[in-house]
This record gives C-alpha cells, sequence and structure tokens, in this order.
C-alpha cells in the first residue's frame, strides 16, 4: 500500500505540476478566502477561528456575535465549500512537494516523512468539522466541545509547522554525493 501510494505521488511530483499547484494555492489564498464574505455582502470579518493558534469559549461566543447571522451562515458555508476542498488540495500539494525534493536530493527518508501533510489535512479537516458542529450549536456552546476544536486548530498549526520545516530543512540542505 505505501509503495502504491508513493508511486501515485511520485506521477504528480514534476515541476509543471507543482507550479501549477502553486497558481492553485495562490489562488485560494489571495482570491477566495479574502473575497469570500464580500461576495455574500459580509463587510467586515474578524480574524476567522481557523487561523487562530487556539481560542476558548468566550473567544467563539464573542466571534460568532461579531459576524451575526448572516456572517455565521457565511462562515459554516466557507468552512464547507472552499476551506475543505483547500484542505484536500494542499494536503497533496504540500506530499507531493516533499516527495519531489526527496527524490531530488536523493534522500532515503521514511515515507512517513511525506505523510505529514496529510496529518495535517487530517486535523484540519477535523477542525472544520468542530468549527461547522460550533456555528450550528450557537448559542448552545460548551466549553469542552470548543476545547477540543481548539485542541484541532492548535494541532492543525503544529502539523503545519512540522510540515514547512520539514520541506525547508530538505530544500535547503545540499543533496547527497554518491561516494
Amino acid at each position: 500500500m505505501r509503495e502504491r501510494c508513493r508511486k501515485f505521488l511520485l506521477r504528480w511530483a514534476k515541476p509543471k505540476y507543482l507550479w501549477a499547484g502553486l497558481a492553485v494555492l495562490l489562488l485560494f489564498n489571495f482570491v477566495l478566502f479574502p473575497a469570500f464574505p464580500q461576495w455574500m455582502g459580509i463587510k467586515q470579518t474578524p480574524l476567522v477561528l481557523d487561523l487562530r493558534m487556539s481560542y476558548n469559549i468566550r473567544d467563539v461566543r464573542e466571534f460568532f456575535e461579531a459576524l451575526g447571522p448572516k456572517g455565521l451562515r457565511v462562515y459554516r458555508l466557507s468552512e464547507l465549500l472552499i476551506d475543505v476542498p483547500y484542505m484536500i488540495f494542499y494536503s497533496f500539494y504540500y506530499a507531493v512537494l516533499l516527495l519531489y525534493f526527496l527524490k531530488r536530493k536523493h534522500y532515503n527518508l521514511p515515507f512517513l516523512v511525506v505523510c505529514l501533510p496529510f496529518v495535517l489535512g487530517i486535523y484540519d479537516l477535523l477542525e472544520n468539522i468542530g468549527i461547522i458542529y460550533l456555528t450550528h450549536t450557537y448559542p448552545e456552546l460548551n466549553s469542552l466541545r470548543v476545547a477540543i476544536v481548539s485542541g484541532f486548530t492548535t494541532t492543525k498549526w503544529t502539523m503545519a509547522l512540522m510540515t514547512f520545516l520539514t520541506l525547508l530543512l530538505i530544500w535547503i540542505k545540499p543533496a547527497k554525493r554518491d561516494a
């Protein structure tokens, strides 16, 4: 199974796909995410829960109140229609990028290193499901549920940092030389 997954990812680990993937990531980050609230008529959006390192029930309540009913619907919709596809795409993209650099530099690291972006994606998905759940149950928020969702968010950012540091280290470290 691991070898089939590696071969599948290797098919995409080519510069033309990596450049195209980068363009898609930039589209999400600089066009879709910023524009979605404006398309729905929301003038000012406070810092969304997804972009915070952690939060508590007071933070969630204040954020949801600031959004109002329409903003809450937009936020729920953006989690489902933009953030979930984005999570799937970036997990795949970063795994392929890791594999590309590992192959190019002739590193023989465990395949689990390539799986870091997928672990990141799983926590992002859990966070998205949790946030959608919180928007549905609002104003009846539960401290334990908020703490669990916040834990998913914190773990997501921790895994993102690990993924980016791994990419950076592989990218800047000189290639192995055959003796």
